[in-house]
């Protein structure tokens, strides 16, 4: 869902076709193919701009702005990975050019290269003060290389930069809860209603703090609302989904997982959560497609692991289980389930010593535990 989140930045966004550097002189045929290929790009013709723009770049190699705009043509047709090349091209020839550097850096986000996009938009932000498009979308990257405190600072330049945008509000919001500063969410919670307070994102922060609250019938009205308000918002029926699960109506709640893998068939929660309902079912053939897509979109997240694993498991399948159960435990050291599901794999596949390994890892893990818990319910006494 929170990488659904990130494209919704890229909404309306169009490559910008940046000026020359400097008075380069063109031959006159290459200056026509220019010109050409800008009105095809402006009327939309967009295999016709490529063509006049790859044209006018083999013509003037060494031209910044014919790289720039190929690549703002391919960008606008879809091909990115096209578009990302010439950028670069356009880049190594006109280094200074912050246009370019900030559409290299766009590329680079919408293809998911998040480390590479930060790298290239906070150049772009910083020569660029005053970018919202920059400073957003550096928020965003920062966002999901999940280094929240970066992603709140820039997504508050760009609020500054826009104050009316909620989308960006919503994100702020997004940043400030995963790194635990409620003060900074109550007052990003106030800007948004008072910016947009029939929005999407309104209601759908509303449905959060609602949820926080434990008042899961009141965070479903506010779910609806967001529907209604824009259907096709991205994690909506996530959160529906996740709404209806609470409250134990479990083919609602596939419905709207379902329904948000239709416009979005690689979203991490709805794939995880369908698979988890398809094992609860009882049908753990069909959850490892869904569970399979989870791991390929959140490769981090321990639970899709260990649910892939318990499938297979559940099919007789401990060989293909070893696999995820063993990314489970290293994302999740301490895990009682990954270490006793393993010990049971390796069990089955008669490898008694691995198996006698992990149990006795689960042990130490659920012997940790207790502690823990022990420690944590323990009486602590007044101070003086």
């Amino acid at each position: 869902m929170l990488g659904l989140y990130l494209m919704l930045a890229l909404a309306g966004w169009q490559p910008m076709a940046a000026q020359a550097p400097g008075r380069t002189e063109l031959p006159p045929a290459v200056a026509r193919q220019l010109a050409a290929g800008t009105a095809a790009l402006h009327a939309g013709r967009l295999a016709e701009a490529i063509r006049d723009f790859r044209q006018a770049a083999a013509g003037a190699p060494r031209f910044a702005g014919a790289w720039n705009n190929l690549a703002a043509a391919q960008a606008r047709a879809g091909q990115l990975a096209a578009a990302r090349q010439s950028w670069r091209r356009a880049l190594a020839l006109a280094p200074r050019n912050a246009a370019i550097r900030l559409n290299l850096g766009v590329a680079e986000f919408r293809l998911k290269h998040f480390a590479a996009a930060r790298h290239l938009l906070l150049q772009a932000a910083r020569a660029q003060p005053r970018s919202y498009q920059a400073a957003d979308l550096l928020g965003l990257s920062y966002f999901a290389l999940n280094r929240y405190r970066s992603a709140a600072r820039w997504l508050r330049r760009a609020w500054r930069l826009a104050p009316g945008n909620a989308r960006t509000i919503y994100m702020l919001g997004q940043a400030d809860l995963r790194r635990h500063d409620l003060p900074a969410l109550k007052t990003d919670f106030a800007r948004l209603m008072h910016a947009a307070p029939d929005s999407a994102e309104a209601h759908m922060m509303m449905a959060m703090a609602y949820d926080h609250a434990g008042r899961e019938p009141l965070a479903l009205l506010q779910l609806r609302a967001a529907e209604k308000r824009d259907p096709h918002f991205p994690g909506v029926h996530d959160d529906l989904g996740l709404a209806y699960w609470k409250l134990d109506h479990m083919s609602v709640a596939r419905r709207e997982f379902q329904q948000e893998l239709s416009e979005f068939p690689r979203d991490y929660a709805a794939n995880y959560f369908l698979g988890r309902l398809e094992i609860r079912a009882g049908q753990p053939a069909a959850a490892l497609a869904p569970l399979r897509r989870a791991v390929a979109a959140g490769p981090r997240a321990y639970m899709p692991w260990l649910e892939l694993g318990r499938a297979e498991m559940m099919l007789h399948h401990p060989r293909q289980a070893l696999p995820p159960l063993r990314r489970a435990a290293g994302l999740r050291p301490d895990s009682v389930r990954a270490h006793f599901l393993l010990g049971t794999a390796y069990a089955q596949l008669g490898r008694a010593a691995a198996a006698r390994r992990e149990r006795l890892l689960a042990a130490a893990a659920r012997h940790r535990s207790w502690q823990q818990f022990n420690h944590a319910a323990r009486p602590q006494p007044h101070p003086r």
